[in-house]
């Protein structure tokens, strides 16, 4: 089997490769084999492709976490896990997903911790990230998941959609995240496909929105969307938006937000801040986050959102996702996919599999 394989730590420019004899995945008890059909390339592949690897665990592991894929089989609960074809009829939920359109949610959940029990699967102490911790990806021509992370793709969404249903999921849940009241102003910091997706997200929320990003063409998709926007060192820091989403995961976003955002206002972090795990990689700048006591600024994480309202939004055309994929790249040239989603030019980079 073609798989897209991160070597681990300390595999140099060779730290992500085309494995073309990766080992084929079996589905577990109550798990489903998946074959992808199109893996957006998300920030964690980057990091990975540079080789910097997220959480510690230096391990091989294959990339991909952002995707459409068709479900081939679905294992039984039972300890044989006994496959059922998607042709085969059954009463169970399995029946639900076998031979469907799917996306997913990337976190491998135990079930059985405190946090879980609690509602908080996402944060699990021993959870897996699909593609990134613990559990091989789907950048490859099959993957694995549990059945309680798939959602099924209604069919007016076509494939390009669905692959962005994640990031989009993303965004909403930011949103979700601080309490729209009248019209306030709202920056969105950054210019990735999940924060433009966020900025069409908070301005249906009724919010004056701006983008304040680095890469002039990507503000394209603000003209087109009639979101306004400007170049990050354009923009004054008075020090007067109610909230800012920082979605740039970066140290140095979040103390731009810190000056955007007006006392007893919100900052949101969406996405993760630097990689601590990787030794190479250079430390994060120090900064004063006096300033966030003395002006009472909350300050909110946000990791994740609601797959299934990100597909409805697809699905009534309440998003407008055309123009956000920017270029597409068969398996066989994926590590070439993973240096051109580092250009300014690009938005969302596609690998067809």
């Amino acid at each position: 089997m073609r798989a897209v394989r991160y070597m681990g730590h300390g595999a140099g420019p060779r730290a992500v490769v085309l494995d073309a004899r990766a080992a084929k995945p079996e589905a577990g008890p109550g798990e489903a084999l998946i074959r992808p059909l199109k893996v957006g390339v998300s920030p964690a592949d980057i990091l990975m492709a540079r080789g910097l690897k997220e959480g510690g665990d230096l391990e091989p592991i294959t990339l991909g976490h952002e995707f459409i894929g068709i479900v081939e089989k679905v294992a039984r609960p039972e300890s044989d896990g006994a496959p059922i074809s998607p042709h085969e009829t059954s009463t169970l939920r399995h029946g639900k997903f076998a031979g469907k359109r799917v996306v997913a949610s990337p976190v491998i959940s135990c079930a059985r911790c405190e946090l879980c029990r609690g509602g908080l699967g996402s944060h699990c102490r021993a959870r897996a990230i699909l593609g990134v911790h613990g559990r091989d990806g789907c950048l490859g021509e099959l993957c694995t998941l549990p059945l309680a992370n798939l959602h099924v793709v209604p069919d007016s969404v076509d494939d390009d959609d669905a692959v962005l249903a994640l990031p989009l999921a993303g965004a909403i849940g930011a949103a979700q995240r601080v309490r729209i009241e009248g019209r306030p102003y709202v920056t969105v910091l950054g210019d990735t496909a999940p924060a433009l997706l966020c900025a069409q997200v908070m301005a249906k929320l009724n919010a004056s929105v701006r983008v304040l990003g680095a890469s002039e063409p990507r503000f394209t998709l603000c003209e087109r969307w009639g979101i306004k926007h400007r170049h990050v060192n354009e923009a004054g820091k008075r020090g007067d938006q109610d909230v800012v989403i920082e979605c740039s995961g970066t140290p140095a976003g979040l103390e731009t937000a810190l000056r955007l955002v007006r006392p007893r206002g919100r900052v949101v972090l969406l996405g993760d801040l630097a990689p601590a795990s990787a030794p190479a990689a250079p430390p994060p700048p120090s900064f004063d986050l006096r300033a966030a006591v003395m002006r009472e600024i909350e300050i909110i994480g946000s990791l994740g959102g609601p797959i299934g309202e990100a597909l409805h939004l697809l699905a009534t055309r309440q998003v407008d996702t055309t123009g956000m994929i920017t270029r597409r790249f068969k398996l066989e040239r994926a590590v070439d996919a993973l240096a051109a989603a580092t250009r300014d030019d690009q938005v969302k980079v596609v690998i067809e599999i």
